[in-house]
């Protein structure tokens, strides 16, 4: 794909997935897993500017030292760490912010979009085929957050565009 998009005209960003398998290997599996020596060469060579949906919450909360691995070679690259943490709240989404994970796509309500950004992350009003998240989250935009509030196609199927 990388090398594909460099023969167009667009300038494509990828991000590198940070959890292969999304879950414990115990409880799927992938063919693969991508670790943080992998992430870094993705780094090194200029093929990815940062780190996918970090999905592996429960690993940073408990300081999981392949997830921290993972975060730190993203941090000392100074790339960016995308955000995918559903219902996380109280120490559990300090800890995720943190860890310098700056935004989220996964608010479904407005007090989870207020925890994040009093926190200092970006939140992203989804708004998807399936997940149609950005009615309920615009509620909650003020003059005073709207600068940390992006829109979000996340799995968006071209024929449910209106």
């Amino acid at each position: 794909m990388v090398a594909s998009a460099k023969k167009t005209a667009l300038d494509i960003k990828y991000t590198m997935p940070s959890c292969v398998p999304a879950a414990n290997p115990n409880l799927e599996t992938s063919g693969a897993v991508i670790t943080a020596d992998e992430i870094q060469q993705s780094y090194d060579q200029g093929l990815t500017y940062g780190l996918a949906e970090f999905m592996n919450y429960p690993g940073v909360v408990n300081a999981d030292d392949g997830v921290l691995d993972e975060l730190l070679v993203s941090l000392n690259a100074n790339k960016l760490i995308d955000g995918h943490s559903p219902a996380l709240k109280e120490q559990g989404l300090n800890a995720y912010a943190a860890a310098g994970i700056r935004n989220d796509h996964e608010c479904t309500q407005v007090d989870e979009m207020l925890d994040r950004i009093s926190r200092g992350m970006y939140v992203y009003l989804r708004y998807g085929t399936v997940s149609k998240n950005m009615p309920t989250l615009l509620k909650g935009v003020t003059l005073q957050n709207a600068r940390f509030c992006c829109l979000c196609g996340d799995d968006l199927q071209s024929v449910t565009l209106p």
